[in-house]
């Protein structure tokens, strides 16, 4: 979470992610000294949490994170490696089960500190498959995702 936010009241606050592995990071920062504008971290999180669920079901395929700020790529090859990379940069290459464990670790660690600061509804707008514009309340879409994906990791895990 970015320093300085006063109203996270309606979950459109901004902050960065981070990705580091034992070969190369990656991270939304910008090279300005303030680290840039950021990404609405609880906007994307569940769409990287589903996506990244959806493959590690799959047991197989790719899965691309992207976002105006940053893309990340999880690929899952028929070995049962996951390669994480950013701009054709491998980042880490390892089991499902590590990678689950630690994108779980980090998520819930941000919902714990920051998810119960959303009180009001968010004003946020998506359009649908049908092309009608709905408005999406971000902590019940939070909560949901985590779940998911929690039942992803717990599988794994079995």
């Amino acid at each position: 979470m970015i320093d300085g936010q006063d109203d996270v009241k309606d979950g459109l606050v901004f902050g960065h992610i981070d990705v580091r592995g034992p070969n190369a990071q990656a991270s939304s920062r910008s090279r300005d000294k303030d680290g840039g504008l950021g990404i609405q971290v609880f906007v994307v999180l569940p769409d990287l949490l589903d996506g990244l669920g959806t493959l590690l079901r799959r047991g197989r395929g790719t899965f691309n994170f992207t976002d105006p700020m940053f893309s990340i790529k999880f690929k899952l090859d028929k070995r049962g490696n996951l390669t994480i990379s950013h701009r054709r940069t491998m980042i880490d290459e390892s089991t499902p089960e590590v990678v689950a464990e630690a994108v779980w670790s980090a998520a819930e660690e941000f919902t714990d500190r920051y998810l119960d600061h959303i009180t009001e509804a968010t004003d946020f707008t998506t359009i649908s498959d049908t092309g009608e514009i709905q408005n999406v309340e971000i902590r019940p879409r939070v909560v949901a995702a985590m779940a998911r994906f929690q039942n992803t990791l717990n599988n794994l895990k079995s």
